[in-house]
């Protein structure tokens, strides 16, 4: 199949819901919202991420013939943190840990962003449509805030940006080492985001505003 042009690799998973249109109007709206983007605003993506206490199998070069077994655990406790990455500097990550993921902690993490853009006079968070971020409570504190919400569109995890900074994460912090104990599981994965800054010039490329949409929802049924 190689001369006919093919490679062998796995399929791709794709939300059926995902609109297609929706999804090209908010890249195209973002575009111009980062294009007319005045000194004094900032635009952060925000997302939560639960990494699992466990180690994930990855590609290795292994001897031919020859196994590669590593450790693992029960994978039953885990990390919730909540974060928010500049969309203009992609090596200025906030990052909140809590017992659960709620409107408060979500507003706890506004306010680290808003703490650390003091002088902005808006700050422009996208987000997905969890249920956390369009609560009461935190819309009627973000009233007297200089926080925006803006929503994505629904099943369109592929224009969270953020997205693509916990795959990297994982990479780095989760696919690299085993971790016996939770407490050295959770300080590694903290160590990589108190490090964030050695990662710059790899997440300047990972978070290019290159958005990818599905080509057709024709092929999903």
């Amino acid at each position: 199949m190689r001369p006919l042009g093919f490679s062998y690799k796995k399929t791709k998973l794709v939300p059926s819901e995902v609109n297609l249109e929706k999804q090209a109007a908010f890249v195209q709206a973002f575009e111009d919202m980062m294009a007319a983007l005045r000194d004094r605003e900032a635009v952060y993506f925000v997302d939560a991420v639960h990494p699992q206490h466990n180690t994930r199998p990855a590609y290795a070069w292994i001897r031919t013939g020859e196994e590669r077994e590593i450790p693992s655990n029960s994978g039953r406790k885990r990390l919730n943190l909540n974060g928010a990455m500049n969309a203009q500097n992609p090596s200025e990550i906030l990052i909140g840990e809590s017992e659960r993921i709620n409107s408060q902690s979500t507003w706890e993490l506004y306010k680290k962003i808003e703490k650390k853009e003091h002088n902005r006079v808006c700050i422009y968070v996208i987000s997905d449509n969890a249920r956390y971020y369009k609560n009461k409570l935190l819309q009627e504190k973000m009233q007297n805030s200089r926080i925006k919400q803006i929503f994505l569109p629904s099943y369109s995890p592929n224009l969270n940006l953020i997205e693509r900074l916990w795959k990297f994460m994982r990479k780095k912090a989760i696919d690299t080492e085993f971790c016996k104990s939770f407490e050295e599981f959770r300080q590694r994965i903290l160590d990589f985001f108190n490090r964030i800054d050695q990662y710059s010039s790899e997440l300047e490329n990972l978070m290019s505003w290159n958005f990818h949409i599905p080509k057709s929802q024709s092929n999903f049924y």
